[in-house]
C-alpha cells in the first residue's frame, strides 16, 4: 500500500492558524516567550513547506537527537510526532488519520496512537514529504517499526541508527560508529559534505540547551512558583524542532530570563498557589489546557515533570571538538531516555529527590493506554511514594486519540485529587 499524492491544503490551514496565534499573541502579551514560541513554531512549518521550492532536503525521526545532525547539514527536520499532533490538534485530522492507519493493519490500543497518526497523515499525504526517514529506538520499538513502515509507503530511504540497551563506553563507541554511518548517508542525499564548524556549533548549541534547561529546574524550586505550566511542553516541543540550533538557545534563555525575574520579585505565574505537583510523563496532546484549568481553578502548578528532566549534568560530557560522540552520550541521558531504559530504580530516585527539593504534595501519572514501556514501573513508585506520604493520582489516557477519555473524566478524577490534597492540608 503506497501513500497518496501530496495534498497539503490542512497543513497550509495549519500554518494560518499559527499566523493568527501569533498576531493574538502579540496582540495580547503575557510573556514575552508566548509570541516567540509562536513564532518559531510558525517559522518551522513555513520551512517544512518551502523546503522543496528552496533547494533543501527532509528528514523525518522521532527522537530530537537527530535534529541537531540535520541542522547542521543544512536538511530541515520533520519530527514524526510533533508535526502531526499539530496538524491533527489544529484541523481535526485524527480520525480520519487512524481511520488509515487501521486499513493498513496498523489499529487497536496496542500500537501507540502517535504512531498511528503519523502512518495516517503519511498515508493521505499531508505532511511534506521526507527524502529519508531516520529510524531508532529511543523510547519504544514502535519508533523503529512505524519509521521502517512509513518509508515503505513513500519508497525513500530509510536508515536505523541502532542505539545500544543500555549504557557503557563500549555502547557510546559503538552508537558513535552509527551516528558516523548516518552522516555519510546525509551526505549522499544532500551531495553536500558535512561541515566540521557547523557539526561543531550544532552540539554546542544542544549542549547549551541542556544547561539552560537544568538552570530552568532550579528556578523552577521557587515558591511561589514562577513559570506557566504548559511552558514545560513548549520547552520540549521547540527541542524537538530547533535543537541544535541559535534560536532554540535564545527561547530557552527568554524563559530562563523571565522565570529569573519572577523568583527575584518573589513573583508566581498565577497569584494564589495551592498544590505543588510533579507529573509523569505528559497530558494529552489533545488536552494542554488541563493544566490550564489546573492553574485557574485550583491553584495547582506542575513544578517537575519527569519527562523533561536530565538525570546527570550531560553537559559537562559534552564537547562540540567531538561531535558524535557527544550526540551518542547524550541519547543515554537526555530527557526520557531513563525513564524508559534503565531499571526503575533511576526514575523512581529522581522523583523521590525532586518531591523533596521542589516540595511536591502530590504526582500526577498520565498513562498512555498505548505504551506499554511508560506503565511498567507505575506500582514501584507508587509504593515509594506512599512511604514519604505522598499520593500518586494515575490517569489513564491516550497521548493522541481524544475518543479514549474525555476532557471531562479527566478533570473530574483530578478535582477528587485536589479535593483529597486539600483535606490534608486542611484548605
Amino acid at each position: 500500500m503506497k501513500a497518496a499524492g501530496l495534498d497539503l491544503a490542512k497543513y497550509d490551514a495549519l500554518i494560518r492558524d499559527l499566523e493568527s496565534m501569533c498576531q493574538h499573541r502579540r496582540a495580547n502579551p503575557v510573556d514575552k516567550s508566548d509570541e516567540v514560541y509562536y513564532e518559531l513554531l510558525l517559522k518551522h512549518f513555513r520551512r517544512l513547506r518551502d523546503a522543496r521550492q528552496e533547494g533543501k532536503h527532509i528528514a523525518a525521526f522521532q527522537t530530537p537527537l537527530f535534529a541537531s545532525l540535520l541542522h547542521a547539514m543544512d536538511m530541515v527536520p520533520l519530527h514524526l510526532a510533533a508535526v502531526p499532533v499539530s496538524l491533527a490538534r489544529t484541523q481535526a485530522t485524527y480520525e480520519e488519520c487512524f481511520s488509515v492507519a487501521r486499513q493498513l493493519g496498523v489499529g487497536g490500543a496496542e500500537v501507540c496512537s502517535i504512531h498511528r497518526l503519523a502512518l495516517g497523515a503519511f498515508m493521505q499525504g499531508l505532511l511534506p514529504h521526507p527524502d529519508l526517514i531516520i529510524g531508532s529506538r529511543p523510547y519504544c520499538d514502535n519508533c523503529a517499526g512505524s519509521c521502517a513502515l512509513m518509508a515503505e509507503i513513500y519508497d525513500i530511504p530509510y536508515f536505523y541508527a541502532d542505539r545500544p540497551y543500555t549504557y557503557s563506553e563500549a555502547a557510546v563507541r559503538y552508537f558513535t560508529q552509527e551516528l558516523e554511518e548516518l552522516l555519510g548517508v546525509l551526505e549522499q542525499i544532500t551531495g553536500r559534505r558535512r561541515d566540521p564548524r557547523r557539526l561543531a556549533e550544532a552540539v554546542g548549541n544542544s549542549k547549551r540547551l541542556i544547561e539552560l534547561r537544568r538552570e530552568i529546574f532550579e528556578l523552577r524550586k521557587a515558591v511561589p512558583f514562577p513559570m506557566r505550566n504548559r511552558r514545560a511542553m513548549n520547552l520540549e516541543v521547540i527541542d524537538f524542532h530547533w535543537d541544535g540550533c541559535p534560536e532554540s538557545v535564545a527561547y530557552y534563555e527568554l524563559v530562563r530570563d523571565e522565570l529569573k525575574e519572577r523568583v527575584e520579585r518573589g513573583q508566581g505565574f498565577i497569584p494564589k498557589e495551592r498544590f505543588r505537583l510533579a507529573s509523569i510523563y505528559y497530558p494529552p496532546t489533545w488536552c494542554w489546557r488541563l493544566w490550564d484549568w489546573w492553574e485557574r481553578e485550583y491553584g495547582a502548578v506542575n513544578v517537575w515533570e519527569l519527562t523533561s528532566w536530565t538525570p546527570r549534568a550531560l553537559e559537562k560530557e559534552m564537547d562540540p571538538a567531538r561531535p558524535l560522540e557527544s550526540l551518542a552520550r547524550r541519547s543515554f541521558f537526555g530527557c526520557i531516555s531513563s525513564d524508559f531504559y534503565y531499571p526503575a530504580s533511576i526514575p523512581i530516585q529522581d522523583t523521590l529527590e525532586a518531591v523533596r527539593d521542589y516540595q511536591v504534595e502530590g504526582v500526577v501519572w498520565y498513562a498512555n493506554v498505548g505504551c506499554i514501556n511508560s506503565v511498567a514501573w507505575a506500582k514501584l513508585l507508587k509504593d515509594a511514594l506512599a512511604e514519604k506520604g505522598i499520593p500518586l493520582l494515575f490517569l489513564d489516557c491516550d497521548y493522541v486519540d481524544p475518543t479514549y477519555v474525555s476532557e471531562a473524566e479527566l478533570k473530574d478524577k483530578t478535582e477528587a485529587f485536589f479535593e483529597m490534597l486539600g483535606e490534608r492540608k486542611g484548605k
